[in-house]
């Protein structure tokens, strides 16, 4: 606490000897002439200008307090406006904003928008389809190996390509690219067939007999379409076999064309199968049933149970990630606010140490200037009795009555300005 107004007293509290030894002599010299007269009852002359001088300095003392009284309060105001006003404002702005975002967070992507509504929706839509299917059929859904069914099919299509590709070289021998996508469209059609026979033979466990009968006339439909497909497709590398065995030419790409290829190629349909064909009849009737057998034990009884318990599964993720969206989004929302709170209570707590630290200090001014006018008011009276110590020394006439009274009592009324 920067105090350079004490320099004005400072003569005062740091009173040295050899100043009262000096005021003592001007007492001597004034005694000699027996100044003051014995009928004086007030101070007059020098200590009179001791007094003079004290109150002056005492009263630029008190500008100097003043002024330095007036910083610290308008300190202390400011940081009090701070407290009372500025941090509880600021925290309401801040609360403000919070729920502000919030708000709009969720009427734009939380719990009130659109796309949350839609979700929720269709979750309740997928569960009452569900608990419908759950309790009239008294069971959960039933499928097998979901993961690897898929890959498994695709498995067994890429596995027709070798097994049918010789089938087609008798009227493609020239292009094997156009070979290979025969095949592989070939084996794909019989593993989808395979992949419905099985579906429909399965779902013939759970239904109505008229709904069954579809169903059976579907899968006899689809068995009988597939077994003239593979004995088409046997017959035709039967026809290639023989070819071979006899020493004569394979057809190519443009005799399908021509009259020739298409006779060639409605005889192999009529050629008896060999060992060729009969191979490649078996082999596709393996593949076909591994897809049918598959099939049946990856789907449940029931055409649509595994389709809800999906769908229902899947809304309930749905809801369950914008429910986690929400939160996190949410959770930033009040992390910023608190960042933000920390920060501003941090302000709040410091002003709380300014404002203390700005109290104490006008307590320590005005303390000071209380003990500062006290040791104003000893040193002037150590002043006013070292003069009348040498006055009375050397006077001959009776000293004035007032030196025999105590000094203290009119020096704080004389420089206070009370008197």
């Amino acid at each position: 606490m920067s105090l350079t107004f004490r320099r004005h007293i400072n003569s005062y509290t740091d009173l040295q000897q050899e100043e009262l030894t000096r005021i003592e002599r001007d007492g001597e010299r004034d005694g000699e002439a027996n100044l003051p007269e014995p009928t004086v009852d007030d101070y007059v002359g020098l200590m009179l200008t001791k007094l003079t001088t004290a109150r002056g300095d005492w009263n630029r003392y008190c500008s100097g307090f003043a002024a330095k009284e007036d910083e610290l309060r308008a300190s202390i105001d400011e940081i009090d406006q701070g407290l009372r006003a500025d941090i509880p404002s600021e925290i309401a702005s801040l609360q403000a904003k919070r729920q502000e975002d919030a708000d709009l967070f969720d009427r734009k992507e939380g719990a009130r928008s659109a796309s949350y509504e839609k979700i929720e929706s269709a979750l309740q839509s997928s569960k009452r389809d569900f608990d419908r299917l759950r309790a009239e059929l008294g069971r959960p859904v039933v499928t097998h190996f979901e993961k690897i069914y898929i890959p498994f099919l695709a498995f067994l299509a890429v596995a027709e390509v070798p097994i049918n590709r010789n089938a087609f070289e008798l009227q493609f021998q020239d292009s094997n690219v156009v070979v290979l996508l025969l095949a592989l469209a070939v084996g794909s059609i019989l593993v989808f067939f395979a992949h419905s026979i099985g579906k429909l033979f399965k779902e013939t466990n759970s239904g109505s007999s008229q709904s069954n009968m579809k169903k059976y006339l579907g899968i006899g439909f689809l068995s009988i379409t597939s077994l003239v497909l593979m004995y088409f497709l046997a017959g035709m590398r039967q026809a290639v076999a023989n070819l071979e065995d006899g020493g004569g030419g394979v057809g190519t790409f443009d005799s399908i064309t021509s009259g020739t290829g298409i006779d060639m190629l409605s005889e192999s349909v009529l050629t008896p199968l060999g060992s060729s064909g009969i191979s490649l009849l078996v082999l596709n009737i393996v593949v076909f049933v591994a897809g049918a057998l598959a099939s049946f034990y990856r789907h449940d009884s029931h055409p649509y149970y595994e389709q809800v318990t999906k769908r229902f599964e899947m809304a309930k993720d749905q809801i369950f990630k914008k429910k986690n969206t929400i939160e996190e989004r949410l959770h930033r929302i009040q992390s910023d606010f608190n960042e933000k709170m920390s920060a501003v209570r941090a302000r709040e707590s410091n002003l709380n140490k300014d404002l203390s630290q700005a109290k104490n200090e006008l307590g320590e001014l005005r303390q000071a200037k209380k003990d500062d006018f006290s040791s104003l008011i000893n040193a002037v009276d150590r002043i006013l009795l070292s003069y009348q110590s040498g006055n009375k020394k050397m006077r001959t006439e009776p000293a004035p009555r007032f030196f025999a009274k105590s000094h203290k009592s009119k020096i704080k009324h004389f420089i206070e300005g009370t008197e």
